[in-house]
């Protein structure tokens, strides 16, 4: 490749875009490949087979059976590997761009637009699709963790005997989360451990909606106390206000909860 024609070829090919070629790869052999794998997987398929499923932000495994009946049907395959071979650098630059103007945004104005900004989500988004760098989310880490399982995937662990990795998180709506856990709870085919598993979950429920109400509390006193000590009105000693308590999340309150099965949930008796 000394050549002038040589050099030339090659300069052609430096500059020929890279999406291109990858849009034109899975176009001519790996969508082709999902397809026939798909039709092989109907022919071939004689027996169920059992997939287990992880769920986002450390949910536990649910197995879920496969069937024929499942697979069967004219499907359209697309390929998305090209989607990962944009410009990295432009997309972090303008990512990072974003983030600077959104920082700067008065939460006032937000509000009266009745928009918020997860500048978590965008900060991991930065780190893992800008930036392609691994463990975004051990990066940014919640404070709290704020994920909330469905309660019909928990009901389904406590059908497999899993009962015991079922936890109650500060995002669940108590209340829902129970009354779905009560139809478990009256299957007659559920196994009387797995029954007393159910019922000591459902008064963890109900032992965290109790603590929600009791840190709201705290927060609107401590609201009024900020109120009262900006208007510097004295107290019964004569000076300002005193501190108020602070919570700063429900597992301040459920942590004096005795820890029943195995660490993994609490029961809603304790003070």
């Amino acid at each position: 490749m000394q050549t002038t024609a040589g050099m030339q070829l090659m300069l052609a090919e430096a500059q020929t875009p890279i999406r291109d070629v990858v849009e034109g790869i899975e176009d001519q052999v790996f969508v082709r490949l999902l397809h026939y794998s798909h039709v092989l997987t109907q022919q071939c398929l004689d027996r169920d087979i059992v997939l287990q499923i992880a769920g986002a932000e450390g949910a536990p495994l649910v197995e879920q059976r496969i069937s024929v009946a499942d697979i069967v049907g004219d499907f359209d395959f697309k390929w998305l590997g090209s989607t990962t071979a944009q410009n990295q650098t432009v997309r972090a630059q303008q990512m990072i761009n974003f983030l600077a103007m959104a920082s700067r945004i008065p939460e006032e104005r937000l509000q009266a637009s009745n928009v918020t900004i997860d500048i978590g989500y965008l900060m991991r988004a930065i780190w893992t699709d800008g930036m392609q760098l691994p463990n975004g989310d051990r990066v940014v880490r919640d404070r709290v963790k704020q994920s909330s399982i469905d309660p019909r995937i928990e009901n389904d662990l406590f059908r497999l005997g899993r009962g015991a990795d079922v936890v109650v998180s500060e995002a669940d709506e108590d209340d829902a989360h129970n009354r779905v856990h009560a139809l478990v709870r009256d299957d007659p085919r559920l196994p009387p451990d797995a029954v007393t598993l159910v019922e000591k979950h459902m008064q963890t429920h109900q032992a965290a909606k109790m603590a929600k109400q009791i840190m709201r509390q705290q927060q609107e006193a401590q609201r009024r106390g900020l109120a009262y000590a900006a208007g510097q009105k004295p107290n019964g000693n004569g000076n300002g206000g005193g501190r108020m308590p602070q919570t700063a999340g429900i597992d301040d309150v459920l942590r004096s909860l005795p820890r029943i099965g195995g660490g993994a949930e609490r029961d809603g008796c304790g003070t």
